[in-house]
């Protein structure tokens, strides 16, 4: 009889923990979301700079209190970029904190689906240095990755920005791989632009900050294809010279385990700041003409 009147007791106190478990999640989502918020659009470094310490332990807390070796979905933040590869075998979270005007932070994370997880630690500056490097998880360079995927059985093409800089931006193109078991950044596989008999363990481009310029891998030509930059004068007061896209394309193409780089991908220039089309948006033959006034309702 005492058996029967007990079991109750222990559903209810089995419930209560799961509430409480729940109550614990959904308090820590609300502040995450809260200090993820004020991170990014607080008018003042100084109250980012303290909602993005708040909000670091507070990820640490959330992923304690996850599954272990699980991919924890950060996707409820909206200022956390979230990529993960057709395999699935990782997601990796980024997202940037500005210190101070044009001064960068960037923190992460990879979540494995099968080991534990690594935090990013922001150590390095991007510069061009960084194509003869291979970097670890804690020697990170600091980037917001916006797209990643995989070309071999242990390799895949990892695509990040860089906005560090008042006038100049960053972009990078990777390899992350995996080496006796440990994540690592960069691999001597791109073909050098300037020396054709040498390799380079990244790709990287810097521009002007006003500027937009494609780094990606695109699926249709199966290359990385990225706009030819020039040397102009810049375009912002104080900038002097800086690199702008002028309308052509250059990229790489995978041949055996290398990427070897092609100058250039079209015949023809499309002008400064105009990206090819499929079709031309008017008919050269036709003249232009004004338009017709338009006739007054009486």
């Amino acid at each position: 009889m005492c058996d029967i009147m007990r079991f109750p007791s222990i559903l209810l106190f089995l419930f209560s923990l799961q509430l409480s478990a729940q109550d614990i999640d959904n308090k820590l989502k609300q502040d995450m979301i809260f200090y993820g918020d004020v991170m990014i659009s607080a008018q003042l470094s100084d109250n980012r700079r303290r909602a993005a310490d708040t909000f670091d332990q507070l990820i640490s807390e959330y992923i304690d209190i996850a599954p272990a070796n699980s991919q924890v979905d950060l996707s409820f933040v909206k200022q956390i970029t979230s990529i993960t590869p057709d395999d699935s075998l990782f997601t990796i979270s980024t997202w940037p904190v500005e210190l101070s005007t044009g001064i960068y932070e960037y923190h992460g994370y990879i979540f494995y689906s099968d080991r534990p997880y690594e935090k990013l630690q922001h150590i390095e500056e991007m510069s061009p240095s960084l194509q003869y490097k291979e970097h670890a998880a804690d020697s990170w360079y600091g980037a917001l990755y916006y797209n990643v995927v995989k070309y071999s059985d242990s390799e895949y093409l990892l695509f990040g920005r860089n906005d560090n800089g008042e006038f100049n931006n960053s972009k990078i193109a990777d390899v992350l791989h995996f080496s006796e078991g440990k994540m690592s950044l960069g691999k001597e596989i791109f073909q050098d632009k300037e020396d054709s008999t040498s390799y380079v363990n990244k790709i990287y481009i810097n521009y002007s900050a006003d500027a937009s310029v494609n780094l990606n891998y695109n699926p249709g030509l199966n290359m990385i294809v990225q706009d030819h930059l020039i040397q102009r004068i810049g375009r912002m007061p104080g900038q002097g010279p800086t690199h702008l896209p002028d309308g052509t394309y250059e990229g790489y193409q995978l041949e055996g385990d290398q990427w070897m780089y092609k100058r250039k991908l079209f015949d023809h220039s499309y002008g400064e700041d105009n990206a090819p089309r499929p079709k031309p948006v008017l008919d050269n033959k036709r003249p232009l003409r004004p338009k017709r006034k338009s006739k007054k309702r009486r």
